[in-house]
């Protein structure tokens, strides 16, 4: 089997990576990271976000603010940003959040999705406002034809840590 990538609308290779039939990996790379939480990364590490691909086209996550072009690049070379529908957000940190308000401004989403404490997270961080709407514990969210479920992992990594 091959994994045939889309060409860009510039003519280059995507650099979205598909993972699935419905999900890409849009995230970014930063090469030149060297310490992530007390962790040696000599060769960089990646901040992760994911589009699914169901009739409400879904981000999920985002990445730190200066590599917000990059995931909308990677973005752009499956659909048009302006199509996503939902965003969620399952952590504040600004290596997952930094970039959700140029994101939310790109895309113009019906609906941003967190945690209770990811809803508080982000409005301390001061990177929304209002406007998130909160997914409780184990409540599955219908993408049209897809699904997810969103489960809160408090303290596995900080208080607003959630799966989707």
């Amino acid at each position: 089997m091959t994994n045939t990538q889309p060409e860009h609308a510039s003519g280059m290779p995507c650099r979205a990576v598909r993972i699935s039939e419905h999900v890409y990996w849009v995230g970014a790379i930063d090469w030149a990271l060297r310490d992530f939480h007390g962790y040696a990364t000599q060769r960089g590490s990646t901040y992760n976000a994911y589009l699914i691909l169901g009739e409400k086209p879904t981000l999920i996550d985002g990445v730190k603010a200066p590599f917000t072009g990059e995931v909308l690049s990677r973005i752009a070379c499956v659909i048009d940003p302006a199509q996503i529908e939902v965003i969620i957000s399952n952590h504040a940190e600004m290596d997952h959040s930094g970039a959700l308000p140029a994101l939310i401004a790109a895309t113009h989403p019906s609906a941003v999705y967190a945690s209770a404490m990811g809803a508080r997270a982000l409005k301390d961080h001061r990177l929304v406002d209002d406007g998130i709407t909160v997914v409780k514990d184990g409540e599955t969210l219908a993408l049209g034809n897809l699904h997810v479920t969103c489960y809160e992992t408090r303290m596995l990594h900080w208080p607003d840590s959630m799966f989707t």
